[in-house]
């Protein structure tokens, strides 16, 4: 559901439901992917560099590896 509320913009429903994802499921790497986005969509690039961060040292699929580190440098260049 976080993904789907990300995506319709419903960007504080979105977080809420990731996080208690995450609370629930703290190993899955995807969760922490999809609230670095809501971050970067909120304009919070500390939060989200943070998120990609923990997705990344989570991530065992190298096709994910690239686009999260991606998404990272995208954050990080954008200091």
């Amino acid at each position: 559901m976080g993904a789907i509320y990300c995506r319709q913009g419903r960007l504080e429903e979105s977080e809420r439901v990731l996080k208690k994802a995450i609370e629930i499921s703290p190993g899955e790497w995807r969760n922490y992917n999809v609230l670095g986005n809501v971050y970067i969509r909120s304009g919070d690039s500390a939060g989200a560099e943070k998120m990609f961060e923990q997705a990344l040292r989570l991530c065992g699929e190298d096709e994910y590896i690239t686009k999260i580190k991606n998404s990272l440098e995208g954050v990080k260049s954008k200091k």
